[in-house]
């Protein structure tokens, strides 16, 4: 009998992350999208830049880097001259909005498994946080944060 009340307790927890979670679903998608056109926006001017020239993009001012080796990324550094693979981050981008997406329109962020797509994509893509964040501070909250159990 124990057995069953705790394989319904965790039911009914499961079902509240999920009823809390669906209304940023959207919010995430947004997020996302929103980064994914900035990633683009900015490796696009990096492209369009020489090498040692600074370039504005999506609100972000950089440096495109001399490499010394041809190389297939393009880099930039920011202001405190940290380097940044553009490539990678527009790839990056791209893939989180992507993944979201497809959880998004097949219906699986608004079913049960959203907590599982959540906590996989927020552990497996911690930068994607970072993305969201600047756009919907409600996520970053710990109130959306995985749980166990």
């Amino acid at each position: 009998m124990q057995d069953h009340k705790a394989k319904g307790a965790r039911k009914s927890r499961m079902d509240q992350r999920t009823r809390e979670r669906l209304p940023v679903v959207d919010l995430v998608a947004a997020a996302l999208d929103r980064a994914r056109g900035e990633a683009a926006e900015i490796l696009d001017a990096a492209r369009k830049a020489t090498p040692g020239e600074e370039f504005t993009a999506a609100g972000t001012t950089l440096r495109r880097a001399v490499v010394q080796r041809r190389s297939l990324h393009v880099w930039a550094e920011d202001a405190q001259g940290t380097r940044r693979n553009l490539i990678r981050e527009e790839s990056n981008a791209f893939w989180a909005w992507a993944a979201v997406e497809v959880l998004r329109h097949t219906g699986i962020f608004s079913r049960g498994l959203l907590s599982v797509a959540w906590c996989c994509v927020t552990e497996s893509f911690p930068w994607i946080l970072r993305c969201v964040s600047r756009g919907v501070a409600d996520v970053a909250d710990s109130s959306y944060a995985c749980s166990t159990g």
